[in-house]
């Protein structure tokens, strides 16, 4: 059953924040022991899907606090000083 009210509405949008902000707050964590880390490597060290993951680097470039270096084909990610 899907519902129009504005009340389910708010809460679907505030739980979503809340995963996301839950997905990169793992994400943080993981490059700030690691340094620059491909998705492949944040995969492992998070235990995240893919989707997840980019939700999370998604997130962080928003608000410019991401790096990312394309070397080759490898393309690792880093946090902002």
């Amino acid at each position: 059953m899907v519902s129009d009210s504005k009340d389910d509405a708010e809460m679907t949008q505030e739980s979503i924040e809340s995963i996301f902000g839950i997905d990169a707050g793992i994400v943080c964590n993981a490059l700030n022991k690691n340094d620059m880390m491909t998705i492949n490597d944040l995969m492992k060290a998070t235990a995240l899907q893919p989707e997840e993951i980019y939700v999370a680097l998604g997130w962080f470039g928003r608000e410019n606090k991401i790096s990312v270096v394309t070397r080759g084909k490898i393309r690792p990610y880093s946090l902002r000083p």
